[in-house]
């Protein structure tokens, strides 16, 4: 009678605890069924309920694997708006247009990083919605600059690097449904005709391109496609693109940009914010026009009043808003070489050189924008570094300062400048 009471007591332990809690796998045999949180000595063999399956009979043997058996019912959270996330409303209209009244978690999650130019992984699970995590930041970006850069065939804002042809296609898709009535230029660019699109190939304006590696790789080496406006690149399933069988292509490609470009709008918005908070007059220099412009755009648009002056403007224009720094009007003045020499002030006192200076005798005249007579004497310079040819030159003007010797060829730089604006002045002359 013992014997049966405890049979009893065991069998209703087992009943209970199976009531209480479900199998991760469920067996056709219940006493192979395993449990949450469930272990196993090392010194004894696990007992599978495939075990025998090579035997005749076995057969009808089965076993389910339930993977949210015991799943916590998930309190619902609060999501945030498109608005909330701070999507642009042109953007949000569109989105509703398609049906999509919320963002996803993770699209909420990215859109700040990716909108203050951080270099960003996105990572969640299948149908969570990462591909409109990073088109929705970036398309806003393309809003944004593209008043502001000089239109030029082949040459994107943004690309897009995809694995294979079909992921290309679905993505090119998603974009063009987003974009179609925002003026935004989305072009796909996928292998199989690679060769005939070096004899003849595309012109097109393009804003994004979403591309497979294989064939933006040639193209670019090629010159067909231009890499000088991209601000963002996104490697599409990465962890592909990151395997054997892409890496070597993807580094070689990879080379031709500078990455670390991304980082400084973000970086650009602190210094200035905080000479602003000082009341500190900053003078911000860029390479081309195009930089320029975007450079005064970028920071207008986060709320720091700013003015550009470049050489393509005409001559009154110039004057006159570099006469608004020069007053104190404005305390930010985004610029390109034109401001370096010829037009005097003594307000300035920090000096950015967004883009690194091409010559010693360019950074020279730069920088001596705070070193005037009459200028403050807590004046300071600040350089963006990113490619090689511009760490040589800093390499150079460091080990000149720890020598305390004079800058190298520097009559050499002013020589070969010279000769650099004649000849594209000639060849001005001749278009």
């Amino acid at each position: 009678m013992s014997k049966l009471r405890d049979a009893l007591k065991l069998s209703y332990c087992r009943y209970y605890s199976a009531k209480k809690k479900l199998p991760i796998i469920a067996c056709k045999r219940p006493e192979l069924n395993h449990y949450e949180g469930q272990t196993y000595s090392k010194f004894d063999s696990v007992k599978l309920a495939s075990q025998g399956w090579l035997h005749a009979k076995s057969k009808n043997d089965y076993f389910i694997i339930y993977g949210n058996a015991n799943k916590k019912e998930e309190k619902e959270v609060y999501r945030k708006t498109f608005e909330e996330i701070g999507l642009h409303s042109e953007l949000v209209e569109v989105m509703s247009q398609l049906g999509y009244s919320l963002p996803t978690a993770i699209q909420a999650k990215s859109f700040l990083p990716i909108i203050q130019g951080h270099n960003t992984a996105v990572t969640a699970e299948t149908g969570c919605g990462k591909t409109l995590a990073y088109l929705l930041p970036i398309l806003q970006h393309i809003l944004e600059w593209k008043p502001h850069v000089q239109e030029d065939f082949n040459s994107p804002l943004a690309v897009v690097i995809t694995p294979s042809r079909e992921l290309a296609l679905q993505i090119g898709e998603v974009a063009q449904s987003i974009s179609q009535n925002l003026n935004i230029n989305i072009s796909t660019l996928v292998g199989g005709k690679t060769k005939q699109k070096m004899l003849n190939p595309p012109i097109e304006y393009c804003d994004m391109l979403i591309t497979t590696l294989g064939a933006y790789s040639k193209l670019v080496t090629t010159n067909i496609y231009k890499i000088h406006n991209v601000h963002h690149i996104v490697l599409d399933e990465a962890d592909s693109l990151l395997d054997d069988s892409f890496i070597d292509k993807l580094s070689y490609l990879m080379k031709k940009f500078s990455v670390r470009k991304a980082q400084k709008p973000a970086e650009l918005l602190k210094l200035v914010q905080a000479d602003i908070n000082q009341q500190k007059p900053v003078m911000i220099f860029s390479n081309k026009t195009a930089t320029c412009d975007f450079v005064s755009m970028f920071l207008n648009e986060n709320n720091v009043e700013c003015i550009n002056v470049n050489g393509q403007m005409a001559v009154p224009l110039k004057l006159g808003k570099f006469e608004m720094f020069r007053s104190g009007k404005i305390n930010v003045l985004s610029c390109t070489d034109i401001a370096s020499r010829g037009l005097d002030t003594t307000r300035a006192r920090h000096i950015i050189n967004y883009d690194f200076p091409l010559y010693t005798a360019e950074y020279l005249h730069r920088t001596g924008r705070t070193g005037r007579l009459g200028s403050s004497t807590d004046c300071r310079v600040t350089n963006f570094v990113a490619w090689p040819r511009e760490i040589q030159l800093v390499q150079k003007i460091e080990a000149a300062v720890r020598k305390n010797a004079p800058l190298p060829n520097v009559n050499a730089n002013i020589r070969r400048l010279i000769e650099d604006r004649i000849a594209k002045t000639s060849a001005a002359g001749l278009q």
